[in-house]
């Protein structure tokens, strides 16, 4: 059985996105992730950030982390 975000097309544009900008433009997913907590400032950034990954890539979770897909 296939993943999910490789049967989801705009799923795995966004994967592939991320990986050509980290790859190409020496650009990482915690800077991004540290901007939008500068940026944003919420108030509780744990629980912002792990909504950000878990809507981002919930295919990636570790499988002991429960997710919104399951």
């Amino acid at each position: 059985m296939l993943p999910d975000w490789l049967l989801d097309r705009p799923a795995l544009r966004d994967y592939f996105d991320l990986l050509t900008i980290e790859r190409e433009g020496n650009r990482y997913v915690e800077e991004g992730l540290a901007l939008f907590l500068r940026r944003y400032r919420p108030k509780a950034p744990l629980q912002a950030v792990t909504a950000v990954v878990r809507r981002s890539a919930p295919s990636v979770m570790s499988p002991g982390i429960p997710n919104e897909t399951g």
